[in-house]
């Protein structure tokens, strides 16, 4: 039997979180553990409860998500978090892949789009729409954005044939079969390129990727 994916939402709005819920709880490959209306109750709710993928609504009462994102990047780093919103500026996406958000989902769109980013973040660490990628593209060229890394970083031949396949959606399992080797080695060589790019996860070397221009 498939683990089921574990979820965590939170969201201050109570009958859009109640039926979000609704609608995930008949996806066979989720199971909603925890609910929250702000980010203390969050917290303290992720202190008892393991969960795999974070819905976080940024603009709640008491404790917003912005103030809980930064504490559970600390506390909860291996958690993955999609951020479900109404924005989606420039100045907005950049700061919170900095923060070490792992994807973006308007809330307007469909159920299904938001099903398939939960699988996106949970399987392959981030998950960015057509919008946000165009984003980070854009950014290469704007001196307001101050890059967090080097854009001179010395990559190996095989550090940029990984990064090449993680920007290509790629999962760690995919890559070690492409490039016939150990899934092992994959994290290793993932874990130094996070390092080498000063990046929090995935999406964070996905952002440095296209904003420096090292894939297409």
């Amino acid at each position: 039997m498939m683990k089921k994916i574990r979820i965590a939402l939170a969201d201050d709005q109570h009958l859009f979180r109640k039926g979000l819920i609704s609608l995930l709880n008949e996806e066979d490959a989720f199971k909603i553990v925890i609910e929250a209306e702000n980010g203390r109750v969050l917290i303290d709710r992720l202190k008892s409860v393991n969960a795999d993928v974070l819905l976080l609504d940024l603009e709640m009462p008491v404790m917003s998500g912005t103030e809980a994102l930064d504490i559970i990047k600390i506390r909860f780093p291996e958690l993955k978090v999609l951020v479900l919103t109404m924005h989606d500026d420039e100045a907005f996406i950049t700061e919170l892949i900095g923060k070490g958000v792992n994807g973006f989902l308007i809330k307007d769109n469909s159920i299904d789009t938001l099903v398939d980013a939960i699988f996106a973040v949970h399987e392959k660490d981030y998950y960015f729409t057509p919008r946000v990628t165009a984003v980070m593209s854009n950014a290469t060229n704007k001196s307001t954005v101050k890059l967090r890394t080097n854009s001179t970083i010395d990559f190996t031949k095989r550090e940029i044939e990984i990064l090449s396949l993680i920007c290509h959606e790629y999962s760690t399992k995919e890559i070690a079969e492409k490039l016939i080797m150990g899934e092992r080695t994959v994290e290793w060589h993932r874990s130094n390129i996070i390092q080498k790019t000063n990046s929090k996860n995935t999406a964070g070397i996905v952002f440095y990727a296209v904003k420096n221009g090292l894939v297409n």
